[in-house]
């Protein structure tokens, strides 16, 4: 079984690591504990990296749109945010080995920046979350070192001048990390079109987390969470803004990722894949 440091190798030898294309978006074969050491190493190197967490929506809407199904086909990694993903990668071969959500991700970096000293920027949420988070994240985190914060105006698309501002902020704090929350797509649509005028880091979109870690919505608990039920719970406490997402987007995934990884197997001639026993 490769190891999280096969993985860091694994980047930066001649082989990329795996990845299952669903509906067209490339994600990664990565563990929640190799991506925090691949990340660890990144910063160490001082590398310019790219990260897209992507649930089934973003990769509906990838489908969709080439414009952002290139964004998150030349991100460096892209993790499978939700079980539903792990599920559908069960029929295009061997399955990806578990989910890496936005709401893992996060804190188990923060234990890790804690201890390593890494710095750390939080862009996007609501400026009474990123206040709450201020005050909450180092006494939950001793030693997290937090260099800034911006949450910039609500608009479908930042203006060049709000561009301007978060450059500048970026620049003086001099992050390690810059943690993106500003909905995805739009979050990876961002990061993709800035990312050269950023200093050396690694920038990655996590939707909601920040708001989960300063308690503004609750997690479901463990069994929904292993069950792929998260969603669920989410639509309960927030049905106005995640109806839509989850009620009317969400089920076309099923039924696109069957004809599309039956179809491809079928005109390959292959038998559809079956787990080892």
């Amino acid at each position: 079984m490769a190891t999280a440091q096969d993985y860091v190798e694994a980047f930066h030898g001649p082989e990329a690591i795996a990845r299952v294309s669903i509906l067209g978006v490339g994600i990664s074969r990565i563990t929640l504990q190799q991506t925090l050491e691949l990340m660890s190493a990144w910063i160490r190197r001082r590398e310019r990296r790219r990260i897209c967490v992507v649930p089934t929506n973003s990769i509906l809407a990838a489908y969709r749109d080439p414009r952002l199904r290139t964004v998150y086909n030349t991100a460096d990694l892209v993790l499978p945010d939700g079980m539903p993903v792990v599920w559908a990668s069960r029929l295009y071969g061997p399955p990806l080995p578990e989910r890496v959500t936005g709401l893992d991700l996060f804190p188990a970096f923060c234990a890790r920046a804690a201890q390593e000293g890494f710095r750390m920027f939080l862009l996007g949420s609501h400026p009474e979350v990123l206040r709450k988070l201020v005050q909450l994240l180092p006494r939950r985190y001793p030693g997290l070192r937090l260099v800034g914060y911006y949450s910039p105006p609500f608009r479908p698309r930042l203006r060049e001048a709000d561009n301007a501002l978060i450059m500048e902020r970026i620049a003086q704090a001099q992050p390690e990390v810059l943690w993106v929350s500003l909905g995805a797509p739009k979050q990876d649509l961002w990061i993709a079109e800035n990312l050269e005028r950023l200093p050396n880091l690694i920038a990655i979109g996590i939707g909601a987390a920040l708001d989960a870690e300063a308690g503004r919505w609750r997690r479901a608990p463990r069994w929904m969470q292993r069950a792929g039920l998260e969603w669920l719970a989410r639509l309960v406490q927030e049905p106005r803004r995640l109806s839509r997402r989850y009620l009317l987007e969400a089920p076309l995934f099923i039924p696109l990722v069957l004809r599309d990884a039956l179809g491809a197997r079928f005109a390959k001639g292959e038998a559809p894949y079956e787990r080892p026993a």
